[in-house]
């Protein structure tokens, strides 16, 4: 079988071919890898973070004490002229939105206008 010039073209084009198809794949390849160490990377900024969060939480957590408030406040309260705050300071009842004040019912009436005397249960309170 002679070699006719059309085969070595054509091998040569298949070559051509090959030596493309495998420079892409390797080209594809180290992509993916540092692709895959900076995800690694990432993964464990991400769980330092997390650490580092859970951290801080724990600091605020402390530094926000009741306990060690109430220490801060009687340490400085003569530096900073600190007083106690009432409710009233903050806000009163008519500035709360869909505050109503309501009367508690005299002992001897019912909840809204009811008879006092209505029997709305089995219970014996044993002063009847």
């Amino acid at each position: 079988m002679r070699w006719t010039p059309m085969l070595r073209s054509i091998d040569l084009i298949l070559l051509v071919a090959l030596v493309a198809v495998v420079s892409w794949t390797f080209k594809v390849k180290n992509e993916s890898q540092a692709a895959l160490k900076r995800v690694a990377e990432l993964e464990k900024q991400i769980e330092a973070e997390k650490v580092e969060i859970d951290l801080l939480k724990s600091d605020w957590s402390l530094l926000t004490s009741p306990a060690r408030l109430q220490q801060l406040v009687e340490f400085y309260k003569k530096e900073l002229e600190l007083d106690t705050t009432s409710a009233t300071q903050v806000t009163s009842d008519e500035e709360l939105p869909g505050f109503r004040v309501r009367e508690l019912p005299d002992k001897n009436e019912g909840f809204a206008g009811t008879d006092a005397n209505v029997t709305t249960g089995s219970i014996n309170r044993g002063d009847e």
